[in-house]
C-alpha cells in the first residue's frame, strides 16, 4: 500500500474507531477497554474472575498487551 494511502487508513482508524485514546499519555482508551474486559470476565466467567482477584492478578498485567502491540 502506498504511504499516502496507509496514512489515510491509519487516520481513519484513529478517528472512526476511537483508537487514538489507546496511544495518548493517559491511555484513556486502553483503560476503558480494560474496564470493559473486566466486566465481561466478571459477567461471563465469574469463577475465573474471582480466582484472579484472590491471586492478585489484574487485567493490566496481561491484557494491555492484547490492545497495544509494539
Amino acid at each position: 500500500m502506498p504511504d499516502e494511502e496507509a496514512f489515510c487508513v491509519l487516520d481513519r482508524l484513529m478517528k472512526a474507531y476511537s483508537l487514538r485514546g489507546m496511544f495518548t499519555p493517559e491511555m484513556d482508551g486502553l483503560q476503558l477497554r480494560l474496564y470493559q474486559y473486566d466486566k465481561l470476565l466478571e459477567d461471563l466467567v465469574p469463577r475465573v474472575h474471582q480466582h484472579f482477584i484472590q491471586e492478585g492478578v489484574r487485567s493490566t498485567m496481561y491484557a494491555s498487551q492484547w490492545y497495544v502491540k509494539k
